[in-house]
């Protein structure tokens, strides 16, 4: 079953991890991410430009490292680079009134910011807002198609098609603006070769760019695991009984936490349904009979043994041509898409190796993991380090990366502890040379209160450096700790060092009042994050948070929470998890409702995963109980507040986080009664997820399990 994190919770995360950065330097080949990092592990090339983050700003690259366009504090919230250009505001803080232009890879605006929330161009063209209408964009500016509002919501043109909805549904316009495909579908794809998947009324079929339905709709509704989508002539569908909640399960049950493909229990009932529901067909509608991957395109197909074997055995895959002759006999726990002419497969011991497509193996099975061929190379993985090999076989990269993504634009991702960095197609690490400026995101001024740029300011620490040195000669406990914190973060003559750090902090760690036990945090800061002197060792991070957290230091309760909820540096524990959220929410803590509520909804998974739905749903009420007094509280609070107040605006923003949140764990409970076939209750259950968080309805369709199965039943 796949474990739902609370929506805010995870948003909280992503901006959690930004933060937290480490070196490659001396570990290979003196390529160093210390102070030019790679944003995230989502990082890539896209139309040879790549994002990163310098010192608390965003810079863009180029394929030589070096710097293209100045860095500016709101680069992240702007999109990537396409076809040449990328959208941007001269606006140095950005928000729902900004204008927006399209700058070249010189930072020279050729579309002035006139526009309102553009979409990055595609195919040409860009969608653009303006007051009381929107259209589409040339590459010079010009409204070259112009729509007024006669759509609630657009999509950008693929394959000459744009999808475009109205009153619920979805239909297509072509690049004359002319609406060619009825808006009479409760979904869509996008076109590809010719052909768009549509959903109506629980099935589906393709039409062409006429609007023809060419294949009937017969089939299951387009997957959140793989979208129904032409490739050289194929398409991968599901047939009508697959059960939408059993294909996640089966995907995220092949799926480790790093993201990587975990083969150890192909048996699965999840992955056998997955895989016996799921067709290959032509763009004619034919099937491909047997196959079980678009492998097809490249002339032959993956086929199983037999989807019937029993629970405890396992599948096996084997290879056959598109006349239908076997290649490879079924051979192989596992056999991925052919990329670069070699498909990834699993052997019976488990051991990761590569194939061609005449079956015969081209990389031995001798890995503990693999993903694709991208780009001439591939991950491979041998024990818990990641590595790369290319076709030939050769291991171009030592096996030292904490995570390895596949090739894009001419470089992978990498991650060594908590830091990202780029790996070209050789394996060499991109060097990143940046401007060497300092700058500061809006909201770390209070952490950093030196500013280079500001000379007033700069003898005021400098001094404050000074007098702290000297008391901690002294041994005065403060002291330390100050130098400990300036050592943390960087600051004036003191370089970001964490062993400085952790030395100082070692020095104050007495737990003093004037401390409050951040001295203890900041030690788990500086080995949870590793880098800059110091190894990353989650144990001892550990160590001290649970120290700190005897001091009752809050931020020390909820990173024992997070350590436990994860099984960082300790054994995954859901309910200390819970114990420690307990101690920062208190019924009464906004800020750390989203952390409270995911150790208790996952801990309402592990009962339903021992089939206990009594105590699950017993954890959910008790949840919903809490959540919903401090929203009446935090309401009352709001009666009074003038609408021009900020006050107002923040209290509104906590209520709608509540709500939030709540719909979330409503949504779970609806899951839960699906599980146990009690469908009316489960319908109830929707009824409470709209009505506290019907804005994030979108969300719900691509990611809840309630709403795919209600939907397929015809019940909403």
């Amino acid at each position: 079953m796949k474990q739902k994190a609370i929506l805010s919770f995870i948003l909280f995360m992503q901006v959690f991890s930004l933060r937290v950065f480490s070196q490659i330097g001396s570990v290979y080949n003196n390529a160093d991410y210390s102070n030019a990092c790679v944003l995230s592990w989502d990082s890539h090339f896209n139309d040879g430009c790549a994002v990163v983050r310098y010192h608390g700003a965003y810079a863009y690259i180029n394929d030589q490292g070096k710097e293209i366009l100045p860095s500016n504090r709101n680069m992240s919230n702007d999109r990537d680079f396409s076809e040449g250009l990328k959208c941007m505001s001269k606006s140095e803080v950005t928000d729902y009134r900004s204008s927006y232009g399209f700058v070249d890879k010189q930072g020279k605006y050729v579309i002035e910011d006139i526009f309102m929330y553009p979409s990055i161009f595609s195919e040409g063209l860009a969608l653009v807002y303006k007051p009381r209408h929107c259209g589409f964009i040339d590459k010079t500016g010009k409204m070259v198609i112009e729509i007024h509002d006669q759509y609630s919501d657009i999509k950008p043109f693929k394959d000459g098609m744009a999808a475009v909805k109205k009153d619920g549904k979805w239909g297509f316009i072509n690049k004359q603006g002319v609406l060619s495909v009825p808006i009479i579908y409760d979904n869509v794809c996008d076109f590809s070769e010719g052909l768009a998947a549509v959903d109506q009324n629980g099935k589906c079929g393709f039409v062409d760019k006429n609007g023809k339905m060419v294949i009937p709709a017969k089939y299951a509704p387009e997957s959140t695991i793989t979208g129904y989508t032409f490739k050289n002539g194929y398409a991968e569908v599901f047939v009508e009984g697959y059960e939408m909640g059993l294909g996640i399960l089966a995907f995220y049950a092949r799926k480790d936490f790093d993201g990587y493909a975990n083969y150890t229990d192909p048996s699965t009932l999840a992955y056998k349904s997955f895989i016996a529901h799921k067709r290959i067909i032509d763009k004619k509608g034919n099937e491909i009979k047997g196959a079980k991957s678009i492998s097809g395109l490249d002339g032959v197909y993956t086929y199983v043994n037999d989807i019937n074997v029993s629970p405890h055995e396992s599948m096996s895959f084997g290879l056959k041509s598109l006349s239908g002759n076997v290649v490879l006999p079924p051979t192989y726990g596992y056999i991925g898409d052919f990329n670069n002419g070699l498909a990834l497969v699993f052997n019976a011991n488990n051991k990761a190796g590569f194939i061609d497509k005449q079956g015969n193996i081209k990389i031995q099975c001798k890995y503990d993991d693999g993903n694709i061929f991208s780009e001439g190379i591939a991950a491979v993985k041998k024990g818990r380090k990641w590595g790369y090999v290319n076709t030939q076989g050769s291991e171009i990269t030592p096996f030292i990366f904490d995570e390895a993504r596949p090739c894009k634009g001419g470089f992978a991702c990498v991650k060594i502890g908590d830091g990202y960095g780029f790996i070209s197609k050789n394996g060499a690490p991109l060097k990143i040379d940046l401007s060497g400026e300092t700058f500061y995101v809006a909201g770390n001024d209070e952490e950093r209160f030196w500013k280079p740029n500001d000379s007033s300011t700069t003898k005021y620490l400098e001094k404050a450096i000074d007098f702290y040195k000297k008391g901690a000669d002294k041994g005065e406990s403060f002291s330390c700790y100050k130098l400990g914190y300036y050592s943390f973060f960087g600051a004036g003559s003191i370089e970001k060092n964490y062993a400085e750090a952790v030395k100082w902090f070692t020095k104050c760690q007495s737990g003093n009042k004037r401390t409050n036990g951040n001295d203890l945090l900041y030690l788990g800061y500086c080995y949870s994050e590793g880098g800059f002197g110091i190894s990353k060792d989650d144990n001892m991070a550990f160590q001290y948070f649970k120290k700190g957290a005897e001091l009752n230091n809050d931020e020390c309760n909820r990173n024992l929470a997070i350590c436990y909820l994860n099984g960082l540096g300790c054994t995954k524990n859901i309910q200390e998890a819970c114990k420690y959220a307990d101690k920062i929410f208190d019924g009464k803590d906004i800020e750390n409702a989203p952390l409270y509520a995911d150790c208790y909804n996952r801990l309402a998974y592990e009962y339903v995963h021992k089939n206990n739905f009594t105590q699950a749903f017993a954890i959910e009420d008790k949840l919903l109980s809490s959540l919903s007094n401090l929203y009446n509280k935090t309401k009352e609070s709001a009666e009074g507040l003038k609408e021009d107040d900020k006050a107002y605006y923040d209290t509104k923003a906590e209520m709608d986080l509540l709500k939030q949140i709540m719909g979330n764990i409503y949504d779970s409970k609806g899951e839960f009664n699906l599980m146990r076939r009690n469908t009316d209750e489960a319908l109830k259950m929707w009824n409470k997820v709209m009505e506290y968080d019907k804005k994030n309805l979108d969300f719900y369709k691509d990611n809840s399990e309630l709403y795919k199965q209600l939907k397929a039943k015809g019940l909403i």
